[in-house]
């Protein structure tokens, strides 16, 4: 995937990068590669601040908090608001399986710090 999108950019072509990229990361953190996950998160939401296309942002946050996650010493705090940011986007965006995606991401962090009870309330307010 790094080749290719290395020979994408080499064209000076830029339409559909920040996709790419949320694909190269999600790669990355499967296969522990986090700082080279979150480097390609950093590139991509800077190509969306500069381009306007705000299509994946959630999704870049969304992931972005699912790689903290992973980091050593868990950054909780940071994967949380990361979580929060993709939700707000999401629902302003009126998608449903991204907000559903990110809250239950949110939700699991909760589960960890033993408040099930707001990770639930969090889910079925989605559900319903």
């Amino acid at each position: 995937m790094y080749r290719g999108l290395a020979t994408y950019r080499a064209t000076g072509a830029s339409l559909g990068l920040p996709y790419q990229l949320v694909h190269l990361a999600e790669e990355y953190s499967r296969t522990g590669q986090v700082q080279e996950g979150l480097n390609s998160l950093t590139e991509a939401l800077a190509l969306t601040e500069k381009t306007g296309d705000r299509r994946w942002l959630a999704e870049l946050h969304h992931l972005k908090g699912v790689l903290t996650l992973q980091c050593r010493g868990e950054l909780q705090h940071e994967a949380k608001e990361s979580f929060q940011r993709a939700i707000s986007i999401t629902r302003g965006q009126q998608a449903k399986s991204l907000e559903l995606r990110a809250t239950t991401s949110l939700a699991r962090l909760l589960i960890r710090k033993e408040r099930s009870d707001e990770a639930r309330s969090m889910l079925a307010e989605i559900y319903n």
